[in-house]
């Protein structure tokens, strides 16, 4: 087993830019639309972006990074402590500083209250499950996160967390029982729905497909690392194929058959055109084309502050040009650009000193707590050796 540090992946951070700043295009995108007059320009632009949902697949991206990256830093029985700490100590203080800026900028810009109770069940990042309303609406990305932590840290606690077959296994089986669930909700296998109605609540509906390509893309890296075996390759395969062949030719289908409605045709466009512009890239940038670009390589190390932040900072610049300058005329392709800027700036203060140091305050804690639970191993030990 490893017990070495994972070794941090450019071209891994590279898709991770990518991701962020995808569904930072799709939000901003949409604010300015909403907000401004458009030209031929910004229908050109931004419309690839609003027809294939940018930001669904950018959040699909980030899981299946998530899968290619998290289970494979699990590898030494060290991890079982240091795991839990490090997620804590990585996620919650941007977290939680987002939630703060969240609030005083929907304070000043549309005057919102947030009850206490909704506050105090956000600040778990669990109020999916409490039956709370998230105080920004991406935040329910990272209870799928959250609970892929739980499943992983089961594994790693049962010795699991490397059988990349059982990875690839539970991928098969969320992808299938997804698909089966998906396609008699939607189409094209609606003489099924009678079995599938209310099964799952619509907000999970697609929660075992993120879950499914999240295991899948830790199964892919143990074929990407040569360390899979064929029943691991074989599964690995199959699914691949189910995710890249099967689900956009599903989505083909029912696009063709649906040509007769409008609104129908395009959510189609952006659910299925999302899932495979999200995996497309994902095997691309993983298998074939690996790009080591510095800016993005680092925009990938802030990128979960770009994500938590983009938000806000957009909502805060259409305030205060409503509020302060109405009359200024402002192209949305222009507003894009201005928050993209805006949010990388924030985004890179709040990482330089609010996440760094809560990162290395959390790798700090995981080696006391590693030299304290040695030091117990050893006054265990019998003087006498026996």
């Amino acid at each position: 087993m490893q017990t070495t540090a994972p070794v941090r992946l450019g071209y891994v951070d590279c898709i991770r830019a990518l991701a962020a700043l995808m569904v930072l295009v799709m939000h901003s995108g949409e604010l300015a639309v909403a907000t401004f007059p458009g030209s031929a320009v910004d229908s050109w632009v931004l419309r690839p972006a609003f027809a294939l949902d940018f930001g669904r697949a950018g959040v699909i991206l980030f899981f299946a990074l998530s899968g290619f990256v998290i289970p494979a830093s699990l590898r030494c029985p060290a991890d079982k402590i240091r795991f839990p700490i490090r997620r804590v100590f990585r996620l919650y203080p941007a977290y939680w500083l987002s939630i703060f800026v969240c609030l005083v900028v929907e304070s000043w810009v549309t005057g919102t209250d947030r009850s206490a109770s909704q506050i105090i069940a956000n600040l778990s990042m669990l109020q999916t499950f409490m039956g709370y309303e998230d105080i920004e609406g991406l935040y329910w990305t990272l209870a799928v996160e959250i609970v892929f932590y739980i499943v992983c840290y089961a594994l790693l606690l049962a010795g699991l967390i490397d059988r990349g077959s059982v990875l690839a296994g539970l991928a098969l089986v969320l992808a299938t029982c997804w698909y089966f669930v998906f396609t008699a909700t939607t189409g094209p296998f609606y003489s099924a729905h009678f079995l599938v109605s209310g099964l799952i609540p619509p907000q999970f509906l697609d929660w075992p497909a993120y879950f499914a390509i999240m295991f899948w893309s830790a199964a892919l890296r143990q074929v990407v690392d040569q360390k899979a075996d064929r029943p691991t390759i074989l599964a690995v395969t199959i699914v691949g194929i189910f995710w890249l062949i099967v689900l956009p030719l599903t989505g083909l289908f029912v696009y063709v058959t649906q040509q007769h409605d409008a609104s129908i045709t395009k959510w189609i466009l952006m659910k299925y055109g999302a899932f495979a512009l999200a995996l497309y890239s994902f095997v691309g940038l993983t298998l074939l084309i690996r790009i080591e670009i510095p800016f993005l390589r680092y925009l990938g190390v802030i990128s979960f502050s770009i994500y938590l932040f983009h938000p806000s900072i957009m909502r805060l610049l259409a305030g205060a040009h409503t509020m302060l300058v109405p009359d200024l005329p402002v192209a949305p392709i222009i507003f894009v650009a201005v928050c993209a800027s805006a949010t990388i700036a924030f985004s890179a203060i709040v990482y330089r000193y609010i996440e760094s140091p809560a990162i290395s305050l959390g790798t700090a804690i995981c080696a006391r707590v590693m030299r304290h639970r040695k030091m117990e191993s050893t006054l265990r030990v019998p003087r006498d050796g026996r």
